[in-house]
C-alpha cells in the first residue's frame, strides 16, 4: 500500500525582528498539529482500504452503518479518528474492518508505545515528574496515574528472565540492597516490613563487562539462584564473587565453582561485627590496624593488574602470608574472648585469596571486590528512595524492570519495543517534494 498526502502549509512571518532561534521555536510547536493530522490521514486511509477489500471478499455480507469515533491521545496530543463501521447481515453483528486490521486495542486511549517517552523518565523521576516534564517536552503526557497503570501494558509483571542457556559465562556476582514495602492487600491501614532487593551480574570472561542475569524481590537466595540456573549454564562458572551475606554461598556454588569474598566488606563487617561482641568503635583501632596490616588486604584493582602467573613463587608466598595473618589474628580475638569476629575471620580467610588461587590455576585475574554490582545497584538504590518512600513488591519490580533497561548500558532503549511497533517498522514515511512560493497580501 502506497499513500500520497497533499500537504499545503500557510507560513505568515511578521515585519518585526526575527532570528534563528525563532523559527526553530515556531516549527517546533507547529510539529505536533502536523503529526496529528499526518496519523489521522493514515489511519482513515488504511481503514476505507480495509474496508473496500471486506466488501470484495464478503459482496453482499456487509453493509454500511457509518462511522464510529475513536479518540487516541498520542505524545503529539488527541487525534481523533473516524473508522467505518459495517453490519454483518449474516449474524447482525457490527464490526470495523480498520480497527481490525490495526490491531486498536478497546477502552485504551493512551496506547503502549505512546507511555514509553514518560516512562523513560521514571527512572530519575517520580511518577507525577515524569508527567509533567514529558507534557513539557513533547505537547502532552499521560497522567502519573495513567503511567502507573500502562507499566503492565509495556513490561508485564516485570519479572526479568531472559534466556541465557547459549551464553557461557564464568564469573557470577551477586548481592542485594534493602527498601521498604507495603502491603495494601488486607483491609484498614497498609502495613510495612522490609524487605529486598537481589540482583545478579555475570561475566564471560577476563576484562569483559558484568551484565543483568538476575533481579529478584523478596526472595530467598536458594530460590534466586533455583530460578537463574534454570535459565542459565552453569557448566564454565568457575568463581562466584560476593560479599558472604547468610545463604549466598549455600545457594550459587556449584560443583567446581570457587568463592571470591569481597575485601571491601570483610574490613566493613569485621568491624561490625567487633561491635556485636562489645567491642566500641573507639576501642577496635588495634584490632583494625593488625587487620590493615595482613599482606593482601587494601589491594586495588592496579595492585592486583601487576600480578602474573609466571610469579608462582610469589604469588604462593603472599597467599601463605596472608593466611598466616589471618590466622594470628584469629589467635589474637579468641583471647581477648571475642568470638564472634574470630569465627567471621576463620570464614573469611580462604575465600579472601580466591583470586590468587585463580591466578596461579589460570592465569586470569577475577576482582577481588564486589565493587562492580555495588555500583550498578547503586543507580537503582538511591532513586528508589527518592521517587517512592514505599512500593509494593509488584509495583518496585515493575519500576526496576524500567529502570535497568534505561540505566544499564547493556540494553538499547529504543529496541526494547520493537515487539509493541514491530521491527522493521511497517511504515516508511519519505518527504518527496519541497517547494515555497510567496502569497499574495
Amino acid at each position: 500500500m502506497k499513500l500520497e498526502i497533499t500537504l499545503e502549509l500557510e507560513i505568515k512571518i511578521t515585519e518585526g525582528p526575527i532570528n534563528i532561534n525563532g523559527l526553530i521555536k515556531a516549527v517546533h510547536l507547529y510539529q505536533n498539529e502536523l503529526g496529528r493530522t499526518i496519523l489521522r490521514e493514515l489511519i482513515e486511509a488504511i481503514d476505507r482500504q480495509a474496508c473496500n477489500e471486506t466488501i470484495e471478499k464478503f459482496p453482499l455480507r456487509y453493509r454500511n452503518k457509518g462511522y464510529a469515533g475513536r479518540q487516541f491521545k498520542t505524545p503529539m496530543g488527541k487525534v481523533s479518528v473516524s473508522f467505518t463501521k459495517f453490519i454483518d447481515s449474516w449474524d447482525g453483528h457490527s464490526c470495523t474492518p480498520g480497527k481490525k486490521i490495526l490491531e486498536v486495542p478497546a477502552y485504551k486511549r493512551w496506547l503502549p508505545w505512546c507511555l514509553t517517552p514518560a516512562a523513560g523518565l521514571l527512572a530519575k523521576v517520580s511518577f507525577a515528574q515524569s508527567s509533567k516534564e514529558a507534557e513539557r517536552l513533547q505537547g502532552d503526557s499521560p497522567s502519573k496515574m495513567t503511567i502507573h497503570r500502562g507499566l503492565r501494558d509495556l513490561i508485564g509483571d516485570g519479572d526479568f528472565t531472559p534466556y541465557l542457556r547459549k551464553r557461557q559465562f564464568r564469573y557470577l556476582m551477586v548481592d542485594g540492597t534493602g527498601t521498604r514495602f507495603q502491603d495494601r492487600k488486607e483491609a484498614g491501614e497498609p502495613q510495612f516490613y522490609e524487605g529486598e532487593i537481589r540482583f545478579a551480574f555475570a561475566s564471560v570472561g577476563e576484562g569483559r563487562p558484568f551484565e543483568l542475569v538476575g533481579m529478584w524481590v523478596n526472595k530467598a537466595w536458594k530460590d534466586c539462584a533455583d530460578e537463574l540456573y534454570q535459565r542459565m549454564s552453569t557448566d564454565r562458572l568457575e568463581v562466584l564473587i560476593c560479599d558472604g551475606g547468610p545463604g549466598i554461598e549455600d545457594a550459587f556454588v556449584v560443583s567446581g565453582m570457587r568463592m571470591q569474598r569481597c575485601q571491601w566488606h570483610g574490613k566493613r563487617d569485621l568491624s561490625f561485627i567487633l561491635y556485636q561482641d562489645g567491642v566500641k568503635k573507639a576501642q577496635q583501632q588495634e584490632i583494625m590496624d593488625r587487620y590493615s596490616g595482613i599482606p593482601f588486604v587494601g589491594w586495588n584493582k592496579e595492585n592486583l593488574e601487576t600480578l602474573r602467573k609466571e610469579d608462582t613463587d610469589a604469588l604462593t608466598d603472599l597467599r601463605q602470608k596472608t593466611l598466616h595473618s589471618f590466622c594470628d589474628l584469629y589467635f589474637f580475638l579468641e583471647s581477648k574472648g571475642y568470638h564472634n569476629a574470630s569465627v567471621y575471620l576463620s570464614n573469611l580467610a580462604k575465600p579472601f585469596v580466591t583470586c590468587i588461587d585463580q591466578l596461579i590455576d589460570t592465569g586470569k585475574i577475577i576482582p577481588a571486590t564486589s565493587n562492580i554490582i555495588e555500583g550498578k545497584i547503586s543507580l537503582f538504590k538511591n532513586r528508589i528512595k527518592a521517587i517512592g518512600k514505599r512500593w509494593s513488591e509488584a509495583g518496585l519490580l515493575r519500576w526496576l524492570a524500567i529502570a535497568v533497561r534505561k540505566l544499564l548500558p547493556e540494553f538499547n532503549w529504543d529496541s526494547l519495543w520493537d515487539n509493541i511497533t514491530g521491527n522493521p517498522l511497517p511504515v516508511e514515511i519519505k518527504l518527496s517534494l519541497v517547494s515555497t512560493k510567496p502569497c499574495c497580501h
